[in-house]
């Protein structure tokens, strides 16, 4: 293990820049930190760099196993520990738990995605510019949840490296599959690379409930911004619209709330 007690360390420095997406998109790495996504990366054999730990988590017998867990995984990654109080430096966690580990960003490659998502004939879910980091992840862990494994996520939301999201996803991010992409990108690849999806989109302007449809199993769920909704690109290509029923004061659901429960469904319904 290195031993790092400056802050003007170089190792350190780098951590410290991976908080800007630009930075973490152009390394292909970005940082989790936390004992259950430290776990959780183990166990999916994600492509892990490095392991940083504050000096006192080695000193916690309750991190014994998870420490003896990456002795055993260990294959080819760098650690080391920071000392007098730098852990606090590379993590914007309030109260981080002393443990951290540089990952490698999965490389997805679209056109292998958009062949699986042809032959497996499963639902998918298209989040078009999500904004809030919390509202990211809590989306991406409950599709996770519910069986989807290919998420397409339109340019302008939220990254979803951000430790934020990372946080939220509860190491979901290391069991999904992601396309980035324009939002006529990723119609098109959905309407015609994929073998003709349908789509279902979220919105206020229709008098058809989510319960009241009968869904392919090639159903395309979009969930759309927090504040403006699905954009209109998407409604004018949607082959359903479909609304959650409002039958209190509130006008309105969270948009995390709101894709639950129309994931649910869906799945329940056809798989």
């Amino acid at each position: 293990m290195r031993i790092i007690d400056s802050k003007d360390n170089k190792t350190l420095r780098y951590l410290k820049k991976l908080e800007k997406s630009r930075f973490r998109n152009s390394e292909g790495v970005f940082l989790i930190e936390g004992s259950r996504i430290v776990d959780q990366a183990i166990e999916t054999q994600a492509d892990i760099k490095m392991i940083i730990y504050d000096e006192s988590y080695l000193n916690e017998p309750k991190n014994n196993e998870l420490i003896d867990k990456i002795n055993r995984f260990k294959l080819n990654f760098d650690e080391i520990v920071l000392k007098n109080g730098l852990f606090s430096k590379i993590t914007n966690t309030k109260n981080p738990q002393g443990i951290a580990a540089l990952c490698s960003i999965k490389e997805n490659n679209a056109s292998k995605i958009i062949e699986r998502t042809e032959r497996s004939e499963r639902p998918v879910l298209v989040l078009d510019r999500i904004q809030d980091p919390g509202n990211m992840g809590t989306i991406i862990r409950t599709a996770d949840a519910a069986g989807i494994k290919d998420v397409y996520i339109v340019r302008g939301s939220v990254d979803i490296y951000n430790d934020k999201v990372l946080r939220s996803t509860m190491g979901s991010i290391f069991t999904m599959n992601f396309i980035v992409a324009s939002e006529e990108e990723i119609i098109s690849m959905l309407k015609v690379n994929c073998g003709g999806y349908k789509i279902v989109t979220t919105s206020l302007d229709t008098d058809v409930y989510y319960n009241e449809v009968k869904y392919d199993r090639k159903t395309a769920i979009v969930i759309g911004n927090e504040g403006s909704g699905v954009s209109d690109g998407f409604v004018e290509s949607a082959d359903r619209l479909v609304k959650i029923p409002m039958r209190g004061e509130a006008e309105s659901l969270n948009v995390a709330v709101s894709a639950g429960i129309v994931i649910y469904h869906v799945l329940n319904e056809v798989i």
